[in-house]
């Protein structure tokens, strides 16, 4: 509408489609969007379950604004939006693993929202309970906050290439095969949290049942399929 990205997508749509990285990361994104779909179509009207179904449903709109934007060559804000994805899973996480807090995070005032619910409040309360993975937060936390939204003067070159000031997006195929990968690792997580929160038992309708577990176990199939070509990406095989 501002400015024309069409051959800036173009041009990263080419390095997404030469890289099998990129194409197993996509291939995750999709089985998530879909498994995500089918908890959404689901009859849980507890306002525990809607709270959660909405937060998971703003994290899938993070990660589609975060790829649009990565796509365009906007990688500050396509940044921006993996952070929004980031925050969503802590929060996802820490209600699956305790219930009680959703309804608590739902009607809590500002002050509460400020002291129990913040980013770093968050990450202490999960390093707590999970502290295996308390390196692994504190690292992505910081990382997309940096580079995408908070300013910063060493953290120029997601907005102008190779140290140069230039006006609008830009192609590069490092940076979108990478926000793929980003987007992939945090929606999937989110997603997990999701079938996690969602008691099958209580699932009534018997054709709305078959769906999700239909999608559960594909999405499950291609979590492990992109695991194992993580792991061996990484390993160099």
């Amino acid at each position: 509408m501002i400015l024309d990205e069409s051959d800036i997508e173009a041009e990263n749509r080419r390095h997404v489609q030469s890289s099998d990285a990129a194409k197993q990361n996509l291939k995750l994104i999709s089985s998530a969007v879909d498994m995500l779909t089918a908890v959404a179509r689901l009859e849980l009207d507890e306002a525990d379950d809607v709270t959660f179904i909405r937060l998971a449903i703003r994290a899938l709109n993070s990660a589609g604004a975060a790829g649009k934007c990565a796509l365009a060559g906007y990688w500050q804000p396509a940044v921006a939006n993996v952070r929004d994805l980031v925050e969503i899973d802590l929060l996802l996480d820490l209600f699956r693993r305790r219930p009680a807090e959703i309804a608590r995070w739902r009607n809590a005032d500002d002050r509460t929202l400020k002291n129990e619910f913040s980013g770093r409040r968050l990450r202490e309360t999960l390093d707590d309970l999970d502290p295996k993975s308390s390196e692994f937060r504190r690292l992505a936390y910081e990382l997309f906050s940096q580079h995408g939204t908070h300013p910063r003067p060493d953290r120029v070159h997601l907005i102008s290439p190779d140290a140069m000031t230039v006006i609008g997006p830009f192609p590069d195929g490092d940076r979108i095969i990478a926000l793929t990968f980003d987007i992939a690792r945090f929606l999937s997580h989110v997603t997990g949290c999701v079938t996690k929160w969602v008691d099958e038992t209580r699932i009534s309708d018997p054709s709305m049942k078959l769906a999700y577990s239909t999608k559960l176990i594909e999405f499950a199939l291609d979590l492990a399929e992109w695991t194992v070509f993580d792991k061996a990406r990484r390993r160099g095989t």
